[in-house]
């Protein structure tokens, strides 16, 4: 009456059929993380630790051909509380001084500004979602008269850390007969 599905719902329920679960966040696809022997409390040292982590990145970036898309940082307070914070690029990039400085960005926006009490003990940097970034020639010009390609995208970056993630509308190109 029911049909199959209500049965195995049920099934699951009483423990006679197995119900696999999936986690609720997936796993990151490349991370780093680094422990201070001395804990650190400026917004300075902070953006200099995830420089190192996104340094220490770049290697598997290039080694397989991709760049990040979205990143978490994640610093460990001394008294065991956690900061994370969740970074969205427009476009893949390797650039550790150009993600260090949306992390910056995204430092200064925070309600109410890096509260490190204690400080923080270690930081980690986890990449949850990285994608293929095409290899790009050198302009062979003179005279640099085309600019940045990657300047549309740095500047998104920049001005949805400073606004917030739902504040830069992007247009897509999209076939249609209309």
């Amino acid at each position: 009456r029911f049909g199959a599905h209500f049965h195995n719902r049920l099934d699951q329920t009483l423990g006679r059929a197995p119900e696999p679960l999936s986690p609720l966040a997936p796993p990151p696809v490349y991370r780093a993380q680094a422990s201070f022997v001395e804990a650190i409390t400026t917004q300075a040292h902070v953006v200099e630790a995830a420089t190192h982590l996104l340094s220490n990145l770049a290697e598997d970036f290039t080694r397989d051909g991709v760049g990040a898309r979205k990143l978490r940082l994640l610093l460990f307070r001394m008294d065991g509380e956690l900061l994370s914070l969740t970074i969205g690029l427009a476009a893949p990039s390797r650039d550790a001084r150009h993600i260090a400085s949306l992390i910056a960005l995204r430092l200064d926006r925070l309600p109410s500004g890096l509260e490190a009490d204690f400080g923080f003990e270690a930081a980690g940097l986890h990449v949850l979602a990285a994608e293929r970034m095409p290899e790009r020639q050198a302009l062979l010009a003179v005279a640099d008269e085309i600019g940045d390609p990657t300047g549309l995208s740095r500047l998104i970056d920049r001005l949805e850390q400073r606004l917030g993630a739902g504040a830069v509308r992007r247009i897509h190109p999209r076939q249609s007969h209309i």
